[in-house]
């Protein structure tokens, strides 16, 4: 799924996010590519950050501290 919660309101990023919850669930796996980190962080298993072309960082998510904004910070440089 390429930017699956671009350009959609608040419901449907709950309801996109509660089919690929409960697919999961079922065994189904997803690749996701999104900047919207936050949602990310509350249904992704695995992530992977990618700079110029190469995967720099693969981690399993870990649900009481990853902070993927600050990954992607210290990986691309901060900002404020």
């Amino acid at each position: 799924m390429d930017e699956p919660f671009n350009g959609i309101d608040p419901i449907s990023v709950i309801q996109i996010t509660q089919v690929i919850n409960n697919s999961r669930i079922n065994g189904t796996n997803f690749l996701i590519t999104s900047h919207q980190l936050d949602i990310l962080e509350k249904i992704a298993t695995q992530y992977v950050i990618m700079k110029d072309y190469n995967i720099v960082e693969h981690e399993q998510m870990k649900k009481d501290n990853t902070d993927l904004y600050e990954r992607y910070k210290k990986i691309y440089g901060g900002f404020s």
